[in-house]
């Protein structure tokens, strides 16, 4: 938890590789959109590993995707062991982000003359 939430601050880009690019019937201006409350996070482990296990909130009613992209593949087959390193940093930015502006404002605040 980067900012005690178990919902990531997502950015995901439009297009290219990773892109979510769908028609959602409204005009995407930007190179990436946000995602809120459709993802969710967990660490988990088991007697061997630990990882950071991503669940996609789908809703059939919500125009968003339903999917995120970020499996690495060789042709078809999904490389399962990888998990969604294609993307990782993608799925916390916004946590990144407010984690800095706090440490940030923190430091200032420790350091004001």
């Amino acid at each position: 938890e980067l900012t005690g939430s178990a919902h990531p601050q997502a950015y995901m880009k439009i297009v290219g590789l990773t892109g979510i690019a769908q028609d959602y019937g409204v005009e995407v201006s930007t190179p990436f959109v946000t995602l809120p409350g459709l993802l969710s996070a967990e660490c988990r482990s088991n007697e061997t590993h630990d990882w950071l296990a991503i669940t996609v909130n789908s809703d059939p009613a919500d125009p968003r995707a339903d999917d995120i992209p970020g499996d690495v593949k060789i042709g078809d087959q999904i490389l399962a062991d990888w998990g969604l390193h294609l993307v990782d940093v993608n799925l916390f930015m916004g946590d990144l982000v407010s984690l800095a502006e706090s440490q940030g404002e923190a430091w200032m605040d420790a350091n004001a003359q």
